[in-house]
């Protein structure tokens, strides 16, 4: 089976800003997250929440977010930092690449928690709406979409209905 569209990672992962490295993935990363604030603002706007509580919800999701990618990576990967050659010092060692999407989701969730509770909105409020804003960026970070397959149960794109939510 031919896919209709893909999409190529780029040829280039790291462009230099003088002494500066720009990592596509961070860029990517970063412009979700702003993609993600901006819609989710316009959303909880809609159901009545303050204006520039998405921000406040952010300044939590975010850090935390992070902070769980990379405990996820190190719990799953633990050779790395702690096996016979393993670093232990090397687990804080973020911008040597490892985080885990699931870390992310969980620590994000914790932290979006957390303000959510400052803020006096319902938790579900906020998760439902950033839940809907985060998903766009996935296909570019490659998790959204695995290996080519001509298995006939592959997973197809969801093209509208209930289950596309």
């Amino acid at each position: 089976m031919t896919p209709l569209a893909a999409l190529p990672s780029p040829s280039t992962a790291v462009w230099q800003l003088g002494p500066v490295p720009i990592r596509a993935y961070a860029l990517c990363i970063i412009i979700g997250i702003v993609v993600a604030c901006l819609v989710t603002e316009r959303r909880l706007r809609q159901r009545g929440v303050a204006p520039g509580a998405v921000l406040d919800i952010a300044v939590w999701a975010v850090p935390t977010g992070i902070i769980g990618a990379r405990i996820y990576h190190v719990i799953t990967s633990p050779e790395k930092y702690f096996g016979a050659d393993g670093q232990p010092l090397k687990a804080f060692a973020i911008w040597e690449g490892g985080l885990g999407i699931w870390g992310a989701v969980a620590g994000g969730a914790l932290g979006a928690w957390i303000a959510a509770r400052q803020l006096g909105i319902p938790f579900a409020v906020v998760a439902t709406r950033w839940r809907r804003a985060c998903r766009w960026p996935r296909p570019w970070a490659g998790s959204a979409t695995g290996s080519t397959t001509s298995c006939t149960a592959a997973a197809r794109p969801c093209r509208g209905g209930s289950r596309c939510t």
